[in-house]
């Protein structure tokens, strides 16, 4: 029943969000950094965390999106 920290999920998607809606390419480059770094290690577990799945869709999808306007 445990997930990913809901926390760290929060400031992942706080800093992926900002960037989309930013207009410079660095604060792409910048949180396509952090989905990437978020893709090769993994968020703490929580036992009320967010789902696991969604989570990995969430950064599957953003990261290709970020990718194509990096």
């Amino acid at each position: 029943m445990g997930g990913y920290d809901r926390e760290e999920v929060d400031h992942l998607v706080t800093t992926v969000e900002a960037a989309r809606d930013g207009s410079g390419p660095e604060t792409r480059q910048y949180a396509l950094e952090a989905v990437q770094m978020r893709k090769s290690e993994s968020f703490r577990r929580k036992f009320r965390g967010y789902s696991k799945i969604q989570v990995r869709n969430y950064v599957e999808d953003r990261l290709r999106e970020i990718s194509r306007s990096a």
